[in-house]
């Protein structure tokens, strides 16, 4: 059995369209993400990676002068700290040079200590590489630059500052980037310390969270066939072996008198269940709809048995009554039609198909 066959039979388990229940949820799924959850906006983080001492004396040694250009650091209880920063657009669309506001610039504010030096240290592509750098705009601040950063993209800083020895210098932002009140800070170091388990699962920007969400509902489903495939195969296989062995019983109950055309009867039921005997037995004593049967099913007298099955329970093709009784009444040699044209039935046939439906019953009930 394959896997459409498969999910034909776990239709035929529950109420409802297994197959529609998965495409609802996918297609609804999409539809708020692309309404409620996708970010249409530019969005800018600043993510400090690392701050470091570049001194970190173990013991105090009074002879040791530590000297950056003419100062002596230590005599004036100062201290080197390097901070790695890096400036993301995590928003769904680029962030591009008008977006920047000509009154309000996109500035870096350091707090408790005076900047010495600006590095670009990285970037996700060679134009930030070569045009992302800040530039002093006074001793604790950065003017930065009017880039383009296409969703995703970013670019590192590496600032080099003196501070009080007693003190941690902070980043903190300013100005205005396109529809955007503030530009957040987040902290590598921070977050790794203090985040919660719950603020841990729920970290990251919208649009991470909504790719997190497909992946998670993806593997959801994923899981749901991995499980329902198998059981649906497995009782797929124990029905099959309990209607066999109802044949094998009717069979010794009949006297082993069963024509050998009129094996298509337990074919049938084997393949499609009692249902489809109860629908042809019904057919047979309704001699309109009997005919029109015949007339409607009269192109597809000779499909196997498996075959018809297959083209109708899954694909959905064929007009399942009139295909199912043209063969079985077909291939039984149970009905014909006279000189006249008119439908003719085999009383001991059909009466032969009548109990072993009610045998069916009886073993059932």
């Amino acid at each position: 059995m394959n896997i459409v066959e498969r999910i034909a039979a776990i239709d035929k388990k529950f109420a409802w369209s297994f197959l529609g229940f998965i495409l609802a949820i996918l297609f609804g799924g999409l539809t708020l993400y692309n309404e409620f959850i996708k970010v249409r906006d530019p969005q800018l983080t600043v993510e400090v990676l690392s701050s470091a001492n570049v001194l970190d004396l173990k013991e105090n040694v009074p002879e040791l002068n530590i000297l950056y250009g003419d100062v002596n650091i230590k005599s004036v209880a100062k201290d080197l700290s390097v901070i790695t920063i890096k400036v993301k657009n995590i928003g769904g669309v680029s962030v591009l040079g008008n977006n920047y506001d000509s009154i309000s610039p996109f500035v870096i504010i350091l707090s408790a200590g005076e900047l010495l030096k600006i590095e670009t240290i990285g970037a996700s592509n060679n134009y930030l590489e070569q045009f992302a750098l800040g530039t002093k705009a006074s001793e604790s601040s950065i003017l930065m630059p009017k880039v383009m950063i296409e969703p995703g993209e970013s670019y590192n800083l590496k600032l080099l500052v003196i501070h009080d020895a007693r003190s941690t210098p902070k980043i903190s932002t300013g100005g205005k980037v396109g529809g955007m009140l503030t530009i957040p800070v987040t902290s590598t170091e921070l977050e790794g310390q203090t985040n919660s388990f719950f603020a841990k699962a729920f970290s990251g920007s919208p649009t991470i969270q909504a790719t997190r969400s497909l992946i998670y509902f993806f593997f959801f489903i994923a899981l749901i066939l991995a499980i329902a495939l198998p059981i649906a195969g497995l009782l797929s296989i124990v029905e099959k072996a309990r209607r066999k062995r109802n044949v094998r019983l009717f069979k010794v109950y009949n006297g082993n008198k069963t024509p050998q055309e009129c094996e298509i009867f337990f074919d049938c039921y084997i393949v499609n269940g009692i249902s489809s005997l109860r629908m042809i037995s019904s057919t047979l004593i309704n001699p309109g709809e009997l005919d029109t049967a015949l007339m409607a099913g009269k192109l597809n007298v000779n499909l196997p048995l498996e075959k018809f099955s297959h083209s109708i329970e899954v694909y959905l093709m064929l007009n399942k009554q009139s295909i199912l009784v043209t063969q079985v009444v077909t291939h039984s040699k149970m009905v014909w039609r006279d000189e006249s044209g008119a439908v003719v039935i085999d009383p001991k046939k059909q009466k032969l198909l009548s109990e072993f439906i009610e045998y069916e019953k009886i073993k059932n009930s």
